[in-house]
């Protein structure tokens, strides 16, 4: 088996989480090496696409070595069932030139995830401190007196003063 180029936790995962059942449908993408071989790219589960790519589509993947993107085109696609309860497509995968429309889509992606995770952050700190302040109300709230504190009984939340 080809080493996979890009094989970096998704976000969200930790190294030291126990790792995932394996997914019953998965996609997984190779390219075609110089000398014919195919080498494994990457593997996800299918949900992670929504719907597999056809013949034709562009995807367009973090290139972890070089940085930056890759734009890939998908040149053939199979679907292989294992005989288990295990399935998945293969797609054939050709690069294409990193130049134009995929990589100014690549930069302009980048950018609206940055806008939306940082409009996103600042509305939970918001919700954060809503309820911190809410919670803090709650715990510096006067009790109301009972018929006992009225008529002037010791209150044990009351230091006397000394």
């Amino acid at each position: 088996m080809a080493k996979k180029i890009q094989d970096t936790p998704q976000e969200g995962s930790s190294l030291n989480e126990p790792p995932e059942e394996r997914p019953l449908v998965e996609i997984r993408t190779y390219s075609v090496a110089a000398d014919g071989r195919l080498e494994e790219l990457n593997s996800y589960p299918f949900e992670t696409y929504g719907t597999c790519p056809v013949v034709g589509d562009t995807i367009l993947t973090r290139d972890y070595i070089r940085g930056g993107a890759t734009p890939y085109v998908v040149k053939k696609r199979y679907f292989v069932d294992e005989g288990s309860r295990y399935a998945g497509w293969a797609l054939i995968l050709q690069e294409v030139e990193s130049v134009g429309e995929p990589i100014q889509l690549w930069g302009e992606w980048n950018e609206a995830t940055e806008f939306w995770d940082k409009l996103a952050q600042e509305e939970t700190e918001k919700f954060n401190v809503s309820v911190l302040r809410e919670a803090l109300r709650g715990a510096v709230a006067k009790k109301p007196k009972s018929e006992k504190d009225k008529k002037g009984t010791y209150d044990p939340r009351i230091i006397p003063p000394s």
